[in-house]
């Protein structure tokens, strides 16, 4: 995961709709705040992608992303920053055109971040083909996203993480951030987990039971949690479950927990009820368990 950029939670990232992008367009650029020889400029045959920094309609400086084909305004995208994903980069300055939804090397990575604290960065893909087509918003919350090969084809693949479990349980910097192996299916315009690059072998029952037994005597880890509990504990319990381990993850909870410390029927309620199916990627976690998924408790804040 990387730390999102410094800024304010004032800023924003907006996707406009066709028909206002001209009139947006016309009015941001009003605002601009960068001639146009410092602007970022990327040509792809017909097409070119220009970020250039903007004043913004609040009194603060964001990023304007323009995509014309052959002169003709066809997207716009504003945010605090915009960067994009290469091969080689995941916060480059430039696009690189690349194979993610096709075999094709004609797609451009936009990673756009709003500036707020731990929040929150978007991605999509552009695909600059003989028809413009542009990906539905992915939410990547408090992570950005870096581009890596597919083991068996030519095209690239997405690793980013799921912030769901952020602030939950423990503090941000010690939060569960299961990382998560992403592909752009364009054909159904859906962005889907890879269950065979998650998944990893079931721990031993012995290796689990000593795991579980270090984490439960981390009388330290307990105690000066502060509010919170064991951020090894919680990190451990979802990271069995994101590997595809959702029966080993049980024995963690149960066994990971000390006899001393209160609050152990809470956590679980919370976990199976709430957390775990408040995921954007619950119904493909429980295909990697081989679990049927269930909807969130009514329980639920």
């Amino acid at each position: 995961m990387r730390e999102p950029r410094p800024g304010s939670r004032s800023c924003y990232r907006t996707r406009l709709p066709p028909l206002l992008v001209a009139f947006a367009i016309a009015g941001t650029l009003g605002n601009s705040t960068q001639s146009a020889a410092d602007a970022r400029t990327f040509q792809f045959g017909d097409y070119t992608a220009e970020v250039e920094r903007t004043e913004g309609n609040s009194f603060f400086e964001q990023d304007l992303l323009t995509v014309r084909r052959a002169g003709t305004l066809i997207y716009a995208l504003t945010a605090a920053h915009i960067q994009f994903a290469t091969a080689k980069n995941p916060d480059a300055d430039l696009p690189e055109a690349l194979p993610v939804g096709t075999q094709t090397p004609e797609d451009i990575v936009v990673q756009s971040f709003s500036g707020g604290a731990h929040c929150c960065f978007t991605i999509e893909i552009l695909s600059l083909g003989d028809a413009f087509d542009a990906s539905p918003p992915l939410d990547t919350q408090s992570s950005g996203a870096s581009l890596f090969k597919l083991p068996h084809d030519n095209s690239y693949g997405l690793k980013t993480a799921d912030g769901t479990f952020s602030y939950w349980w423990t503090p941000f910097a010690t939060s569960p951030q299961p990382q998560l192996f992403l592909r752009y299916d364009r054909a159904s315009r859906e962005f889907r987990l890879m269950p065979e690059l998650m998944r990893k072998p079931p721990l031993a029952r012995d290796l689990l039971d000593r795991s579980a037994e270090q984490i439960r005597s981390d009388t330290q880890g307990w105690s000066a949690a502060e509010g919170w509990i064991n951020s090894d504990y919680v990190r451990a319990v979802i990271g069995r479950i994101y590997s595809g381990d959702f029966a080993g993850a049980r024995v963690m909870v149960f066994e990971g927990w000390p006899d001393w410390k209160p609050g152990l029927q809470k956590f679980v309620e919370d976990l199976y009820g709430c957390a775990l199916p408040s995921s954007h990627w619950w119904f493909e976690v429980t295909q990697l368990n081989g679990i049927k998924p269930y909807p969130k408790s009514s329980a639920c804040k």
